[in-house]
C-alpha cells in the first residue's frame, strides 16, 4: 500500500479484490461476514489489517444472482468465481478454498423433500416473474447467434480470400513454369558469328537470373500450394 500515491490509499481499488459465495439467506451472510465468521479467513484479515491501519477499506456485497437448485447454487459459485477471478493465487480474490465445496444449506438437509421441491419452485417463479432472466437470456441467445453469423462470415471470407489467393499463385507459378519451358527451348544455332553467340548467352543469362528470382518470390507459394494439396 505504501507503494501507492499517499491521496489515494482511502480510495476504491481500480480493481477491487472479489470473494464469491452461495448464501442461503444474504442478510445473515452479511452480518456473518461483519462478524467474522467467514469461508474466507483471508478476507478477515484483510479487512482486519486495513482497520488496524486506519485505512477504510471494507468489503461489500452485491447479490449476482438467484438460485434455483442446488445444483445450480454449487455450480453457479464455481462459474462465477472463476469468471471474477475470486482465488487468492489470480491477485484479484480472496478466496482459499475451492468454489462449491461449502453450498451444504442449498440441499437443505433438515426439510423434507416436498418442502425442499416448493422452496425451488418459489425461486423459480420469482426468477421468471420478477427478474429480466428471459430477457437477459433472450439477448444472450441473440448475441451468440450474431457472433455465430460473424464467425461463419469471416471464415467463408477467409476461405474466399484463401480461393483468390491460390488462383494468383497457380497463374504466378503457370507464367514461372512458361519462362522455363522458353528457356529450355534456347539452344544455340550452329554457325552463329562471335558476336551473335556472345549475345545469345547475355540473353540466356539474363533470363537465368529473372528465373531465379522469381523462384525466389514464388517458393512460398509452391509451399502453400503444396499443403494444400
Amino acid at each position: 500500500m505504501d507503494q501507492g500515491p499517499e491521496g489515494d490509499r482511502d480510495k476504491p481499488d481500480v480493481r477491487p479484490l472479489a470473494f464469491v459465495g452461495y448464501a442461503q439467506k444474504v442478510n445473515n451472510c452479511i452480518l456473518e461476514h461483519e462478524d467474522g465468521d467467514t469461508s474466507s479467513f483471508l478476507m478477515q484479515l484483510l479487512e482486519s489489517t486495513c482497520q488496524s491501519l486506519g485505512l477504510s477499506y471494507k468489503f461489500e456485497t452485491f447479490i449476482t444472482s438467484f438460485a434455483v437448485s442446488a445444483e445450480e447454487a454449487k455450480f453457479g459459485e464455481i462459474i462465477i468465481n472463476a469468471l471474477a477471478e475470486g482465488y487468492h493465487d489470480t491477485g484479484f480474490g480472496v478466496a482459499v478454498h475451492p468454489a462449491g465445496e461449502n453450498c451444504s444449506s442449498a440441499e437443505f438437509p433438515d426439510m423434507a423433500h416436498a418442502k425442499v421441491k416448493k422452496v425451488w419452485d418459489e425461486a423459480l417463479a420469482f426468477r421468471v416473474n420478477c427478474l429480466p432472466w428471459e430477457a437477459n437470456m433472450n439477448s444472450e441467445v441473440a448475441r451468440r447467434a450474431a457472433e455465430d453469423e460473424l464467425d461463419a462470415s469471416m471464415e467463408q471470407r477467409r476461405k474466399e480470400e484463401i480461393q483468390v489467393a491460390r488462383g494468383k499463385a497457380e497463374a504466378a507459378l503457370k507464367e514461372l513454369d512458361s519462362l522455363y519451358a522458353d528457356r529450355a527451348s534456347m539452344v544455340p544455332h550452329p554457325g552463329r558469328s562471335p558476336a551473335s553467340m556472345l549475345q545469345f548467352q547475355k540473353t540466356c543469362e539474363k533470363l537465368d537470373a529473372i528465373l531465379a528470382k522469381r523462384e525466389a518470390e514464388l517458393a512460398p507459394a509452391r509451399r502453400a500450394l503444396a499443403r494444400l494439396g
